[in-house]
């Protein structure tokens, strides 16, 4: 199972994306799967259309936590290795 943090614009709110990847991997060890968890690239690189600085912010602050929070087994860094 990867998650991402994918749906970082509109009215989605950063705790919201968050509780989302504490509720997907919530139980792994039960269900003996190794979450993995997955950045996303800076939104220019992405979706030009769509970037908006409230929403850049969002995706650094749900990347911070993919990579930091200790909920997956690994991560995959797409926003490491996106160009800017």
């Amino acid at each position: 199972m990867i998650h991402r943090s994918h749906d970082r614009g509109g009215d989605v709110r950063l705790e919201s994306l968050i509780k989302a990847g504490k509720d997907a991997t919530a139980g792994g060890e039960a269900w003996a799967f190794e979450p993995l968890g997955g950045t996303t690239p800076h939104g220019g690189v992405t979706s030009p259309i769509r970037y908006t600085e409230g929403g850049e912010q969002k995706r650094d602050a749900v990347n911070r936590w993919i990579r930091s929070s200790g909920a997956y087994d690994g991560v995959i860094d797409a926003d490491l290795a996106s160009p800017r």
